[in-house]
């Protein structure tokens, strides 16, 4: 079972994450909704009841208040102008909004009217529920009334009739207030309601999150258990989920194995179980090329004359003398971390030491350790040890030219067996290593730097990014001086944590100048140091934009069981939107998953790693096995430093993502 993505969903990933309505939120809008319709549909039926009420309310009162009138008027007044006097006083108190008597000419000796006054309800409240009320009417009797008299003389019916419209402004008032206060009522229920079912959705959508968030982690290949609490449904589910994380993890756990079994037939000797020639030779080249690891040694251990013993002691015998020299030479790798130990032919060992200084002693400890070995007496061997110490900013080949010298005075018996010569480079004194400390510190505290890129380019020959390094202006004035000349005393003086922050500064700024993305690399003596994650969080959270065109690459370390320490810098600076990898990752694929789940995007390998790859059928089959692992884990992979044609071309067919430039072919 494999979890291997096509590139094609890699390509929808984003799309898969853009930001939408969640479930969560989705229902408690549909609640939310649904409680509102029905607040306004209780609040509408028990305005439209009130008014039915009000309308009728309004009608008695307009024809009582009609009657009342036309009763005063049946009474013997006089002529017209008593009539309208009488009903202006009446108009005057205000419970009415018009008075209108007509005779039944059609003539209206009194007509009153007035616009609605203000009221405690609103204008568009007023006009969305009319209390339209017919006006109240009453016949008056005109008998014996000077008005009757003039109507008869024309021939008319003595008879009128009265119009009355009482005022309104109550009956608004009241049914303002009736809905307004219903409405406040019902939307405070609905809030309750809301918040209530937000926290019970809350409740009951949790496991279900956690389950999408174990989805969403398994489409990157990040195999993380859930927890299999909850409803009955949830744990039946997350029992299966797990389950399959459970398989998934042994499936990852086999191909990580097969990948290490494929590494070490690849890169080791099968009768020694030290490092093959082309792998150490790699591996010395870039210790040696690296300033931040600072002074090397090299010593070649020769067993004499092999090919005479093999004649004379047997294949089986030899066989057992040269494995008992590589134990020898392994007991220092397991003692001393970051030793390396290598077979370069059929009897000559080599073993590089992390540090200088200490060759003379190793070779003499060496040589005591070999001589002691009695299955080397009893064949009668001989073996003898030459060295090189001091090593920095050298080639490999120049290395192991001295250190053959050396070993063949030893041979020759001028040392006794063991020969160590010292490198040529300036070891600086004292003196000199305070002023250069000094001089570096001082163009990191007034940020004398300037970055140089190396394009880091995919098969095509587009850039993915610019790979920076460094230069510092140790004098001000002078030209910027590169790595290679003072980062093994800024190594040794124990400001690589400044160095790498200067780096990540200034690469910040050149990305807020030209947009383009950078990668910068920080050594595991930055990374380990205490304030140092804390001081790139910072600066990355002062410069979000930036930071997402930033790419920070963590030096692996030398120990594997260290290799889990970036998962704090990890953790601190995947927040932030920086994209984060680890240089020289294929050293320690067993960490890979637990960096992956941390944030970690991208793995640089070096090109001395893969070294003869186009050749080597072992090698091949390493390194097929390392990129479909990488992939698996959703992890691009980058080729560091410059590679053979055939061999990058062997890398690309295999899924290979970018490599530095310049590129052969591209």
């Amino acid at each position: 079972m494999t979890f291997a993505f096509a590139p094609a969903q890699r390509a929808n990933t984003a799309a898969q994450h853009q930001p939408g309505l969640s479930l969560q939120w989705r229902v408690l809008a549909l609640v939310t909704g649904m409680l509102l319709l029905l607040a306004c549909a209780a609040v509408g039926l028990q305005a439209w009841t009130l008014a039915q009420g009000l309308r009728a309310e309004q009608a008695v009162r307009n024809a009582e208040a009609a009657q009342t009138l036309a009763a005063a008027w049946s009474r013997p007044r006089g002529d017209a102008t008593s009539l309208r006097a009488l009903a202006e006083s009446r108009f005057a108190l205000g419970r009415e909004d018009g008075i209108r008597l007509h005779a039944a000419q059609g003539l209206a000796p009194v007509s009153l009217s007035r616009v609605p006054g203000e009221s405690a309800a609103p204008a568009w409240f007023v006009r969305a529920w009319p209390l339209a009320v017919p006006a109240g009417r009453s016949a008056v009797a005109v008998a014996g009334n000077p008005l009757a008299a003039q109507e008869s003389a024309r021939g008319a019916t003595a008879e009128t009739v009265l119009e009355v419209e009482s005022s309104l402004d109550w009956a608004y008032q009241l049914l303002w207030q009736t809905v307004s206060r219903s409405a406040a009522l019902l939307a405070l229920f609905a809030a309750a309601a809301s918040l209530l079912t937000a926290a019970v959705l809350r409740g009951w959508l949790q496991p279900w999150q956690l389950t999408l968030d174990q989805l969403q982690a398994l489409s990157v290949g990040r195999l993380t258990p859930m927890d299999e609490s909850g409803p009955p449904e949830m744990r039946k589910l997350a029992r299966s989920m797990n389950a399959t994380v459970r398989d998934l993890r042994q499936d990852l756990a086999e191909q990580t194995e097969q990948v290490l079994r494929l590494q070490r037939q690849a890169q080791t000797d099968t009768l020694t179980g030290v490092a093959l020639r082309h792998h150490f030779l790699g591996q010395l080249q870039r210790r040696l090329a690296d300033p931040q690891r600072g002074c090397a040694a090299v010593l070649i251990v020769r067993v004499c004359d092999l090919e005479a013993l093999n004649l004379r002691a047997g294949r089986e015998a030899t066989d057992r003398l040269l494995c008992a020299v590589a134990q020898v030479l392994l007991t220092y790798v397991d003692r001393v971390p970051g030793t390396l130990a290598g077979r370069l032919n059929g009897g000559d060992f080599a073993l590089c030491l992390p540090v200088g200084g200490v060759a003379q002693e190793t070779a003499l400890s060496l040589r005591e350790a070999l001589g002691a070995l009695p299955v080397l007496r009893s064949a009668g061997a001989q073996a003898v040890v030459g060295g090189v110490d001091d090593l920095t900013h050298t080639s490999c080949s120049l290395a192991l030219a001295e250190a053959d010298a050396a070993l063949a005075r030893a041979e020759a018996g001028e040392a006794g067996g063991a020969a160590v010569d010292g490198h040529g480079d300036l070891v600086a004194d004292a003196a000199g290593a305070s002023a250069w400390h000094l001089q570096i510190a001082e163009a990191l505290t007034q940020e004398r730097g300037r970055l140089e890129t190396t394009p880091v380019l995919d098969r095509e020959g587009r850039t993915l990014h610019g790979a920076c390094t460094l230069h510092l202006q140790l004098v001000a004035g002078a030209a910027h001086q590169p790595p290679r000349s003072w980062l093994a005393l800024a190594r040794r003086a124990q400001l690589l944590p400044r160095v790498d922050l200067l780096t990540v500064q200034l690469a910040l700024h050149a990305i807020a100048a030209d947009r383009q993305a950078r990668c910068v690399r920080v050594a595991a003596a930055a990374w380990s140091t205490p304030g140092y994650v804390a001081a790139v969080q910072a600066l990355l959270q002062a410069a979000p934009t930036q930071a997402r065109a930033l790419s920070i690459e963590l030096v692996a370390p030398e120990t594997v069981d260290a290799s889990v320490g970036p998962l704090a810098a990890l953790a601190a600076w995947a927040p932030t939107g920086v994209r984060l990898g680890l240089a020289h990752g294929a050293e320690m694929p067993k960490n890979l998953g637990a960096l992956q789940a941390a944030g970690m995007a991208f793995v640089t390998l070096a090109s001395a790693h893969l070294r003869g790859v186009a050749t080597d059928p072992a090698l091949q089959a390493y390194a097929q096995g390392l990129l479909q692992l990488l992939h698996e884990l959703d992890l691009r992979v980058l080729l560091d430093g410059a590679a053979d044609p055939h061999d990058l071309d062997r890398l690309w067919s295999w899924g290979l993502d970018g490599a530095a430039a310049p590129l052969p072919g591209v």
